[in-house]
């Protein structure tokens, strides 16, 4: 999971920002570790089959829809044949970044409807991420059902194609959030819950592995040794351990 692929405008936003050459890194480290770049739609279809087989499938998401994911990393996932899904919010579409504090994150440009098509016309795959980005666990059920519905039929007027999948704002969700967006037509949908996905992970609380602007080559392969369960129970501990004394400082 990404959001900002750029250089951070400010160090409160480093956290969401990746800059472009640790991002080329990272897409090229997928491949010469052996994983599996695959569409959501395909992960999606692995998943509902059962048992996966050997090999380790990675699919590559960004959140909110900035327009640096055109510029900065685009040309990216296409030199490495990487695909990629963008979850957009509609109701800034063209315009800033205004569900963020200002006080805290920098002003950022929301990609517009026409960039999307452009971005739909490269091969990403759009998928919704409600209108106006709310906290879906504290909205009524008819309030989430709206920002699924209205979300997902006003993409689909823009890009003339169906929008299959949804993320949830801030990766917050519980049984009405779940079933208004099931209920909107969406195949499934995806969360900020850290971890990998099997056969039996429900296909509306797919799990994602956050990809921060401070995480170094090295952390970002143990991230995915981590998300493929490629590592034993001490060196997961040692791994947990280093990222609780990360953030206390």
């Amino acid at each position: 999971m990404y959001h900002a692929v750029d250089d951070e405008h400010s160090s409160s936003e480093r956290r969401l920002c990746v800059k472009p050459g640790s991002f080329s890194r990272q897409m090229k480290c997928l491949r010469d570790e052996g994983y599996s770049p695959v569409t959501l739609h395909e992960m999606v279809d692995r998943l509902r089959k059962g048992p996966p087989d050997s090999e380790v499938c990675v699919a590559v998401t960004f959140d909110d829809g900035f327009c640096d994911v055109l510029r900065h990393a685009l040309p990216i996932l296409e030199q490495e044949a990487i695909p990629a899904t963008l979850f957009a919010v509609t109701g800034y579409l063209g315009g800033l970044n205004e569900w963020m504090d200002r006080s805290v994150f920098p002003a950022r440009k929301i990609m517009s409807a026409a960039e999307l098509r452009e971005l739909q016309t490269a091969g990403v795959e759009i998928g919704s991420h409600t209108v106006s980005h709310p906290s879906m666990v504290d909205l009524s059920l008819e309030q989430a059902a709206r920002e699924a519905q209205q979300s997902k039929d006003t993409l689909e007027q823009l890009l003339g194609r169906p929008v299959r999948y949804f993320a949830y704002p801030y990766g917050r969700f519980n049984l009405a959030a779940k079933e208004a967006v099931r209920a909107a037509g969406y195949r499934a949908a995806c969360s900020t819950r850290s971890g990998f996905n099997s056969a039996t992970t429900d296909i509306f609380e797919l799990r994602r592995l956050d990809i921060f602007g401070h995480d170094s080559l090295a952390h970002f392969k143990r991230k995915l040794a981590f998300g493929a369960n490629r590592v034993g129970f001490g060196k997961m501990l040692h791994y947990h351990t280093e990222r609780a004394l990360q953030r206390l400082h």
